[in-house]
């Protein structure tokens, strides 16, 4: 199985990203559905299919449990070879927890890691320069409250994405008691 560890925006955190979208991507680009919007902490091409319900549990209790959400800052819009990607400012306490999940998943970390939410895909055949695009959604930070064990399924018409388990970061607010 092709099994992913990620976290979701926000329905505002997705909303700002949505609004984000370059005005016009070039010929063949393809946006990622908004469905499939995610930062990926970890992949595995071929896990067992046997060990996910184990997984699921160890994930709970090693890696989620007691973890707090991710407000992640916006850093810069662009292109990374046929990807768009929507880039975040390295935060310390992200790139442990996707170390920590790479040990778990028993795949190599390969760092340094570098969160990003990928917008948009295109064709390798493209040959113009690409560039950055305006940063238009603002430096405020997005918020990522809960992460999802994914099922990764590729067809020509591009991959989905089955989420196999929810696990919820704590969140803090500031309500008076």
């Amino acid at each position: 199985m092709r099994l992913f560890v990620g976290l979701v925006p926000s329905m505002e955190g997705l909303m700002r990203i949505e609004a984000s979208y370059p005005l016009a991507l070039p010929a063949g680009s393809r946006r990622v559905p908004s469905a499939n919007l995610h930062l990926t902490l970890a992949f595995v091409a071929d896990y067992p299919e046997t060990q996910v319900e184990v997984l699921k549990q160890t994930l709970y209790r090693e890696a989620f449990q007691g973890v707090m959400a991710f407000y992640l800052e916006p850093s810069r819009l662009y292109w990374h070879g046929s990807t768009l990607w929507l880039e975040f400012q390295e935060d310390a306490r992200l790139s442990a927890l996707a170390q920590k999940l790479h040990r778990l998943l028993g795949v190599p970390f390969r760092g340094p890691f570098r969160p990003h939410v990928t917008l948009a895909r295109r064709r390798r055949g493209y040959r113009l320069p690409l560039s950055d695009y305006p940063l238009r959604m603002g430096p405020e930070p997005l918020l990522f409250a809960e992460a999802y064990l994914f099922q990764s399924h590729l067809s020509q018409g591009g991959a989905t994405y089955e989420r196999l388990a929810r696990y919820p970061l704590a969140v803090k607010t500031n309500l008076p008691l």
